[in-house]
């Protein structure tokens, strides 16, 4: 599956060359590549719908913030304690035993060589066992069994858990600064084709305007007014129209089959202008709305935090390290060992004091990252603001451009008019008509661009809030 970024540079240049180039300077051709008779509807709404569910950018993202979650998990499992259980059997192919009347025997009778002097003393003579049992060291069949608890604690932890959580939140800005790039460009692609559609349909009435000059040379030409070259330059006329309509239907399929490709979708929709998008006033309220949702301004927020808790992790890699168990464990008595089950409680404090200078070096490195992170937040912020007085600007400067534009069409139709009147009455020539239906035609084209163009920059406008405007 191909995503939009492999090509998306060159349809945003396409588009733009398609919006903003007369059709007269466009190549002609000599064939027709007008859409498909039936087509389906696709709206705005529907194409950021299709770009959002199958994008692998943002399917990308998804999976790395689910793998993200478990982070804080992980770091918080370190506090919990760990319970730890086990169980030995042993079995020997034969018992170890120690027999005492035969290793001892010398040392018995050394003993008994002193009772007569025990009894010259008036003392209880040694009495010795001749006859005792083997003591059993190892049964044939041994057994043990235990278990500890133990719990570990370090103040990194907390900083480490802050963080995991910080990493997830910035997996989720990641998300939809991904997200809020692919609606900008899905959505300057679609007024792209909104642009192709309305200059089409100027370009059929500029056909028809035609049409009506030609017919009317020609009723003028058999009622001997006129001569025939007033004809041929109506048919050009009408050529050159016709070519115009057929090298925009080719340039408007060419674009369609780029953006089909984007959303995955089959090229045998149609396109419709979207409804008005919301009015944003004034700079500040655009700014105030950014500060709050922007996912590039939090997604740097969020990066210089995390940069802020590195530092505060090596600095706090001076505190000790704090444990405590508790053991207990079973096994089989012998002789040697008479304790069925014993137990143990360990407390345990671990205060790395010096560590060859590394954390020094650590520390001194992460400041720098921390501030390099910080620096970046400014300016991004600083970035933003300035593109949302560019774009209040350049909003201004269209809506100044599409006033004067409609001026201007009034006054040349008003021109188209008495150019037409004076042709009928034989006072004007039919290169000045001509001339003012071009005129005419070429004013049409810049307004209809205009005010596309004004409704394009109204959403690019509130999508510097950080929110994708969705009819």
């Amino acid at each position: 599956m191909r995503t939009y970024s492999a090509f998306l540079p060159l349809l945003v240049a396409l588009t733009m060359s398609l919006a903003t180039t007369p059709a007269g300077a466009q190549q002609q051709t000599p064939f027709d590549q007008s859409p498909p008779p039936q087509e389906r509807g696709l709206s705005l709404a529907e194409a950021l719908d299709l770009a959002f569910r199958q994008n692998l950018s943002l399917e990308s993202g998804r999976a790395t913030v689910r793998s993200l979650s478990n982070l804080s998990a992980l770091v918080r499992s370190q506090w919990l304690p760990r319970v730890v259980a086990y169980g030995v059997y042993i079995h020997n192919d034969h018992a170890t035993v120690m027999d005492l009347s035969a290793s001892m025997g010398p040392l018995m009778e050394m003993f008994l060589g002193l009772n007569p002097l025990m009894e010259a003393l008036g003392l209880e003579p040694i009495q010795v066992p001749t006859d005792s049992e083997p003591m059993v060291v190892q049964h044939q069949e041994d057994y043990r069994a235990g278990g500890s608890i133990s719990v570990e604690f370090s103040p990194q932890s907390l900083i480490q858990y802050d963080s995991a959580n910080l990493a997830q939140q910035q997996g989720e800005e990641s998300i939809e600064q991904a997200r809020l790039q692919i609606g900008m460009a899905i959505t300057d692609l679609y007024y792209g084709l909104v642009t192709q559609k309305a200059v089409r349909e100027v370009a059929e009435r500029n056909v028809q305007m035609r049409q009506m000059s030609l017919e009317h040379a020609r009723a003028r030409f058999e009622a001997g007014t006129v001569n025939e070259l007033d004809v041929l330059r109506a048919q050009m006329a009408l050529d050159e129209a016709l070519a115009q309509v057929t090298q925009l239907d080719r340039s408007f399929v060419i674009l369609r089959n780029q953006v089909a490709t984007l959303l995955q979708t089959p090229p045998d929709f149609t396109v419709s202008m979207p409804a008005i998008p919301p009015f944003q006033e004034t700079p500040d309220q655009v700014w105030q709305q950014a500060e709050q949702r922007h996912p590039q301004l939090l997604a740097a927020a969020t990066a210089w935090e995390i940069a802020q808790n590195a530092v505060t992790e090596v600095s706090w890699s001076w505190a000790p390290t704090l444990s405590a168990a508790f053991n207990v464990s079973a096994a089989r008595t012998t002789a040697m060992n008479d304790e069925t089950v014993r137990w143990d409680l360990t407390f345990q404090a671990s205060w790395p004091l010096f560590l060859g200078g590394a954390r020094f070096v650590q520390r001194s490195q992460r400041t720098a990252e921390e501030e390099a992170a910080y620096l970046q937040y400014l300016e991004f912020r600083s970035s933003l603001q300035t593109q949302i007085e560019t774009a209040f600007l350049e909003r201004e400067q269209l809506q100044e451009d599409l006033l004067l534009a409609r001026r201007q069409l009034e006054t040349a139709r008003v021109a188209l008019g008495m150019a037409q009147a004076m042709y009928d009455e034989g006072l004007g020539t039919q290169l000045d008509l001509l001339q003012a239906e071009t005129m005419v035609f070429a004013i049409e084209i810049e307004v209809t661009t205009k005010e596309i163009a004004l409704h394009r920059q109204n959403a690019h406008i509130n999508s510097l809030t950080g929110a994708i405007w969705i009819p």
